[in-house]
């Protein structure tokens, strides 16, 4: 092998990374952009399907359909974006294939007025020069198709780098619960916030700043706030969706037990909420009224006769069973 065959082999190899260096980060973004773009189409498919009787009993299907298509939109040109920036890559991995053949004729021929070369050898040489140039173009191609496809990968992978939960079960202190409290905690629902600190970010200011109350067993408490006040944050600390900082002299207490002892089943279990939006889950009446199986059916049409609702789900053919898969078609939104 003759050595001089490597300086033009690095050349080639220095110009295909130095192209692929400054197209990785926009491709790499632009796909990106294309799979964040999507997840808003799909949800809007979703709820249109889920409520397409409300949709037509209100004649809003062009409102839905304008929406749609400004999804559709801002996708094609994340899509767009990202076509034409890997059709620029390879135009100029072309262009440096070309300017590489040309320098090397040039080379040839002032080569050839200073001393003898063969034209075979010359003609190899540049053809073996043009075949290791395509190669390494099509190597460098594949090698960013691959970062572009392992975006997805990529997403999930994120997903799994999360900081997890606290434990679902803390047994020593979900055992002192049960047995301080053997007839049900909490019993009498009493609440204690003592300096409470909690931001949604490291970077962020706090959404609660040294927060303190205290709230009577019965009592009925209204929060009042403006929009960003720390209404909601407060119900996202009780139920430990977001944890609050360790500090010394901070306390969550509710009938004297410290929530951030225990377990979150036992916490969030004996813990209700009332959204403000109407959530229905994919499954049968049943699933929704009981979703871990722990009531019997008298017991269920007991708390559907609270709320004026046993009659007429008596009436329903399946009963408890019934779908609800499409949710309007059985209850209205109130």
């Amino acid at each position: 092998m003759n050595p001089w065959v490597i300086i033009p082999c690095i050349v080639i190899a220095w110009g295909l990374s130095r192209v692929r260096r400054i197209f990785a980060k926009p491709t790499q973004e632009a796909k990106r952009l294309d799979l964040s773009s999507r997840s808003p189409l799909y949800s809007e498919i979703s709820s249109t399907i889920h409520g397409l009787l409300i949709i037509r009993v209100f004649r809003q299907g062009g409102n839905f359909m304008k929406n749609f298509l400004e999804l559709m939109y801002e996708n094609s040109r994340c899509l767009l974006f990202q076509q034409r920036t890997m059709r620029l890559f390879g135009m100029l991995l072309d262009i440096w294939l070309y300017c590489l053949t040309v320098s090397g004729i040039y080379l040839y021929i002032f080569v050839s007025f200073n001393s003898v070369i063969e034209p075979g050898l010359f003609g190899l040489a540049l053809s073996l020069l043009l075949e290791i140039a395509n190669q390494s173009s099509y190597f460098i191609k594949q090698t960013l198709q691959v970062d572009i496809s392992m975006q997805s990968a990529e997403r999930t992978l994120r997903y799994t780098q999360l900081p997890e939960e606290a434990p679902d079960v803390v047994e020593s202190e979900d055992k002192k619960v049960q047995e301080k409290f053997p007839e049900g905690w909490p019993a009498k629902g009493e609440i204690t916030f003592k300096n409470i600190f909690m931001r949604y970010d490291h970077d962020l200011p706090y959404a609660l700043n040294g927060l303190s109350f205290h709230i009577e067993p019965g009592m009925k408490v209204g929060c009042v706030g403006r929009t960003g006040a720390g209404k909601s944050s407060i119900i996202q600390v009780l139920f430990r969706m977001v944890e609050i900082e360790d500090r010394n002299d901070s306390e969550m207490l509710i009938d004297g037990v410290d929530i951030r002892k225990i377990g979150l089943n036992l916490l969030r279990k004996n813990l209700a909420i009332i959204p403000q939006t109407a959530v229905i889950f994919t499954g049968t009446i049943r699933r929704n009224l009981d979703p871990f199986s722990q009531f019997k059916d008298e017991e269920l049409f007991e708390a559907l006769g609270e709320v004026n609702l046993r009659r007429y789900i008596e009436r329903l053919e399946k009963q408890l069973e019934t779908d609800m898969t499409v949710s309007t078609t059985i209850f209205s939104a109130g």
